[in-house]
């Protein structure tokens, strides 16, 4: 059994965003793929990282997750 791939994360996290009442992008293409190398296909971690994303994003008053917010999630994460 394999884990979701970058092209699975993608569409996750648009659908995600949708259902919380997000229209506008928030997570940029490059992060996507640092989420996805993160996250290892694990759906669980994926969860965690997004939203110790959207957490950063927040405090820092940003209006999308970058590949540096994501790296920071992740090394928080561990």
């Amino acid at each position: 059994m394999s884990g979701m791939n970058e092209d699975d994360i993608g569409r996750y996290i648009i659908e995600k965003l949708k259902k919380a009442g997000r229209t506008q992008p928030l997570i940029l293409p490059e992060a996507v793929k640092a989420l996805s190398n993160a996250c290892q296909g694990s759906s669980r971690k994926l969860n965690n990282l997004l939203t110790h994303c959207l957490i950063i994003g927040a405090a820092r008053e940003k209006m999308t997750i970058d590949n540096e917010i994501v790296m920071e999630a992740a090394n928080e994460i561990g």
